[in-house]
């Protein structure tokens, strides 16, 4: 149906082209503002995961530049460095050494 036949036309339920026309935006907007929020919520996920990626990967190169004396020094041991790397929030130390949680008296 084109506009001009919508003019033409008459309508049953007494819709003017204007409120027909406006109801259709009305209903697009809405869908096409949560496709871009969708979309950009994608987006922003994948460069925040490749970001952290980045700095796994400069991690683990960083620690495998280093000597074993080195590395001893801060208490890893080579074949640790992976789970270092892919671990960065966690440390495993803390579970040998837990902090005290009595106060000194």
């Amino acid at each position: 149906m084109t506009y001009k036949s919508f003019d033409m036309q008459k309508r049953s339920d007494g819709v003017t082209f204007e409120q027909f026309k406006k109801s259709r935006v009305e209903v697009h907007v809405p869908l096409l503002i949560v496709t871009m929020r969708l979309g950009l919520a994608v987006v922003t996920r994948w460069r925040d995961a490749f970001l952290e990626w980045r700095k796994r990967e400069k991690l683990r190169a960083e620690l495998h530049a280093l000597s074993v004396r080195e590395l001893l020094d801060i208490g890893i041991a080579r074949g640790e460095i992976d789970y270092i790397a892919s671990n960065r929030a966690s440390d495993p130390r803390s579970a040998v050494f837990p902090e005290c949680s009595r106060s000194m008296k």
